[in-house]
């Protein structure tokens, strides 16, 4: 299992990749990196750390599709940075399986609308 999420931080989008699921708690040892990416940031949110030794498959576990997730994570990014409003956005666990990945359970927090004052023009 893993986890992707978004964040809206002062300068963009900052997109994290790590174990999902009871090993969030457990290992943690999530992987950030600001958006925009790279197809070599996002290969590597999803390949390096605990979370990357995971995907690899684990102790006979099989491997997980690699490029489902960094997809995923291209999507997520694209995402902070084509809609404002969304200043989170958690998927939690996302079931990384060796033919595709499947998110189970999303949270997503919306930024306040901006007030602003209106004055008179004349």
């Amino acid at each position: 299992m893993a986890s992707a999420a978004t964040t809206r931080i002062p300068f963009g989008p900052l997109v994290g990749f790590g174990p999902g699921g009871v090993f969030a708690e457990l290992i943690g040892n999530a992987a950030f990196r600001i958006a925009p990416l790279t197809d070599v940031d996002a290969e590597e949110l999803v390949t390096s750390g605990k979370a990357g030794r995971l995907v690899s498959g684990f102790r006979g576990a099989p491997a997980a599709d690699v490029p489902a997730l960094t997809d995923l994570v291209h999507r997520l990014a694209r995402l902070g940075e084509d809609v404002p409003a969304v200043a989170e956005l958690d998927l939690n666990p996302v079931l990384a399986l060796p033919d595709r990945c499947v998110a189970v359970d999303a949270r997503v927090r919306l930024r306040r609308p901006e007030i602003r004052a209106l004055t008179k023009s004349w």
